[in-house]
């Protein structure tokens, strides 16, 4: 048995890197939200509006952190109502996290045919 079915986490609206499946996941961007969610730092618990980008088909959306966003920006323009519509890859990479490598999403664009659909 696997340790998450030992221990099931509660769902998420928000996208993780474990729901893509170590795959790369071709979205269209539906539309962006400021959504206030949770954030916990030295054991002091707060509230924050942070983007989130919903993608047409999808149910769950992608907490958008300052990489992400920079690397849409990059390549639609800073203004997100210019990203509506747009085609971006969704993919798991190794980052560092406070001296952690954990699996993160980022964002690239279109290179290659369309990915198999994965439901999320």
């Amino acid at each position: 048995m696997k340790l998450n079915e030992m221990f099931p986490s509660k769902p998420s609206k928000y996208l993780k890197a474990s729901d893509l499946q170590k795959r790369e996941v071709t979205v269209n961007i539906k539309f962006l939200s400021m959504e206030e969610t949770d954030n916990e730092k030295n054991g002091i618990k707060t509230k924050l509006m942070k983007p989130v980008l919903y993608f047409q088909g999808k149910e769950k959306g992608l907490m958008l952190n300052k990489t992400n966003g920079n690397k849409i920006a990059h390549f639609f323009g800073d203004d997100s109502e210019a990203w509506m519509g747009r085609t971006i890859v969704l993919y798991v990479d190794l980052v560092d996290m406070e001296g952690k490598m954990v699996e993160a999403i980022r964002i690239k664009v279109p290179s290659e045919p369309e990915s198999e659909a994965i439901p999320f």
